[in-house]
């Protein structure tokens, strides 16, 4: 899947179709990223929403080439707009955060996913975290498409009751 067919469907879960009734008066959907330069999605989205009239209050974590694993470990360096994740989450109820795996193993990518989620949920509860693939990931030896998807869902499926 390109970077544009996931930055796409971002906007679509984010921004709604159509200005409908109460467009300008709802409040601003809150949207914080997690992971590497990738993640900087979030600026174009932002400036998107915005000029249909439909702001996104956004914040980041972001690290440049920097996978989940080592933002997870280092929770007070790189770049953030409205603090590193430990201070972020919990400041607001988000209502979506996305990760961006980077270049690390399929083993590690999981279980730094699995850390984050389980994060979220203790500390934003109601969050819709959204996981997004690189193509690093799929080059991974012995890697098919999906199997990071497959390995998160089976390592996180009792810890996420």
């Amino acid at each position: 899947m390109s970077k544009f067919v996931k930055v796409a469907a971002v906007v679509l879960a984010v921004v709604p179709a159509s200005p409908g009734a109460g467009w300008a008066q709802s409040a601003p959907t809150r949207l914080y990223t997690i992971g590497n330069s990738f993640s900087d999605h979030v600026i174009g989205i932002s400036n998107i929403s915005a000029s249909l009239g439909r702001p996104i209050d956004f914040g980041r974590h972001m690290i440049p080439g920097a996978p989940l694993g080592f933002i997870w470990a280092n929770p007070a360096s790189g770049i953030s707009d409205q603090g590193y994740y430990p201070q972020a989450i919990p400041s607001k109820a988000w209502d979506f955060i996305t990760l961006q795996p980077w270049d690390e193993t399929l083993t590690a990518a999981t279980a730094a996913a699995g850390n984050f989620t389980q994060f979220i949920a203790n500390n934003s509860p109601g969050t819709r975290i959204f996981i997004l693939a690189t193509s690093s990931l799929s080059l991974l030896p012995n890697s098919p498409p999906g199997a990071f998807h497959a390995a998160f869902l089976s390592q996180n499926a009792t810890s996420r009751g």
